[in-house]
């Protein structure tokens, strides 16, 4: 699989002149995890790949991190205009989906908070109206907006 993902790459890379991507893999192996980011030439973000940081979107935070960290982490600036949008269940929903959430057994909670969006102790908090880039709470995993491509529809 690594193998192919690279050969993409580098066919995008070669046919237009960059190459602007996220692959998510397995950091089970650091060996092979490093080894992968090495020959790819792209760094290594908190089981992220990024080519480029010009399509930096929304990225998954780590428990009880905020946006800032991860944003940092990830090469980029948390966006708080983009998670304030985030307002609707169908919204939280799909930013879950693009960032490998499993949403299946996922309760919706519409409460405005700090750390929203994310999802916290099984609970999908879409909504961001009260969204704070530096706002964190044990257990929860946060959607940060980290650039300037935060899609909240669209095909997963």
């Amino acid at each position: 699989m690594h193998r192919i993902s690279h050969l993409v790459a580098l066919a995008y890379t070669y046919l237009f002149g960059s190459c602007s991507a996220q692959l998510r893999f397995d950091v089970s192996s650091p060996v092979e995890t490093r080894g992968f980011s090495e020959l790819l030439g792209v760094q290594n973000t908190r089981g992220l790949l990024q080519y480029g940081t010009e399509s930096i979107g929304w990225v998954l935070g780590d428990d009880a991190d905020t946006c800032i960290a991860t944003c940092e982490a990830a090469g980029g600036t948390c966006v708080l205009s983009s998670m304030t949008a985030l307002d609707t269940q169908e919204e939280g929903f799909y930013v879950a989906s693009i960032l490998g959430v499993d949403v299946g057994d996922l309760n919706p909670l519409g409460e405005p908070s700090g750390d929203a969006p994310g999802v916290w102790e099984g609970n999908l908090q879409y909504n961001g109206a009260a969204s704070d880039c530096s706002a964190s709470s044990s257990g929860s995993r946060r959607f940060c907006c980290c650039g300037q491509d935060c899609p909240l529809s669209g095909e997963v």
